[in-house]
């Protein structure tokens, strides 16, 4: 990925998610996908609870990130 794709997608991404619907999503998206919790649950998959966590650090990722 060139510069350019990145700041795009940096761009992209702040657009998206810092709108006032967009940080409604990130915060349920992160009660959902164990964005302060662990992975690991009782009974549950923690493969299934760890990929939903990785996405939501991918969005976390490049929302934070400077360009």
């Amino acid at each position: 990925m060139n510069r350019t794709e990145i700041e795009q997608r940096v761009t992209d991404f702040q657009w998206v998610f810092g709108t006032e619907q967009g940080k409604r999503v990130l915060n349920d998206l992160e009660k959902i996908c164990y964005g302060n919790s662990s992975t690991y649950k009782s009974g549950d998959n923690i493969y299934i609870n760890e990929g939903k966590r990785q996405v939501l650090l991918y969005i976390q990722k490049w929302m934070n990130k400077k360009i």
